[in-house]
């Protein structure tokens, strides 16, 4: 497969108040695990697939991060690092690619990859299914305990949304069997193209977004029986990950 035609977005810009004085003075992309950064990390799993070019979105402790990541492209020649600036506002998940356009539109397909997120998941593979199958969207899903689930028909296409705690529930296809809820793993692939359809609003999520573009677009779910997946913007997430062996920590990684 190749990968020069996919381009990579870590959505970076988040406050990380969830890490409390972890992140009073350095971004949460800058948290440390094993003695590296998070980024590192998450850089280092989207290079093993072959992607060279990625783009990073700034906002908490900005100049930090982008003096971190000037000196990451130093080291590394081979990759070329991209910044969009969120200087004045946090634009959320969805605003984040539409501030990011100028940058990624050039690239048929993009990864996306939270710079918070480790998981046994094999990036490669799940790529190779995204681009066989020309998916407008796909969305790498599981079957862990959440509250807050996608919803999927027989098929993987994605139907609706909802939210266990408040009962509330979107549904946007009809479907007259039972639907299959999904966690979100926070890793996806979209079609560039979808750039020129985002909503006309600057701040917004991605999932509404995914379930409005469902009605007319092929947005699909592929799920992945993960082993070991951790949010590491929460605390328990993150003293796990320091805890574990590194060369266990590594395979996260790879």
């Amino acid at each position: 497969m190749d990968t020069q035609n996919v381009i990579a977005f870590i959505p970076s810009a988040g406050l990380g108040t969830r890490l409390g004085d972890e992140t009073k003075n350095i971004p949460k992309a800058l948290v440390d695990i094993h003695s590296q950064p998070m980024i590192y990390w998450v850089l280092q799993k989207i290079r093993h697939t072959g992607i060279s070019e990625i783009v990073i979105n700034v906002h908490h402790h900005a100049n930090i991060l982008i003096d971190w990541l000037t000196d990451y492209q130093k080291k590394n020649p081979n990759i070329h690092i991209h910044l969009s600036l969120e200087i004045g506002k946090l634009l959320d998940t969805g605003g984040a690619l539409k501030k990011a356009r100028p940058l990624l539109k050039n690239f048929p397909q993009i990864l996306v990859h939270n710079v918070d997120i480790f998981s046994d998941v094999a990036l490669f593979p799940f790529l190779a299914e995204s681009l066989t199958q020309k998916y407008d969207v796909l969305l790498l899903v599981t079957s862990r305990q959440t509250h807050r689930y996608l919803l999927f028909d027989q098929s993987m296409r994605l139907c609706g949304w909802e939210n266990r705690i408040t009962g509330e529930q979107i549904l946007t296809r009809e479907n007259k069997k039972a639907l299959k809820p999904l966690a979100f793993s926070g890793i996806y692939t979209m079609n560039s193209e979808l750039l020129s359809k985002t909503p006309i609003e600057d701040v917004f999520s991605v999932i509404p977004w995914f379930l409005h573009l469902t009605k007319t677009h092929k947005v699909y779910g592929i799920k992945h029986d993960v082993t070991r997946w951790y949010d590491a913007g929460k605390p328990p997430s993150l003293k796990v990950l320091r805890e574990m062996d590194i060369h266990d920590f590594k395979q996260l990684t790879e």
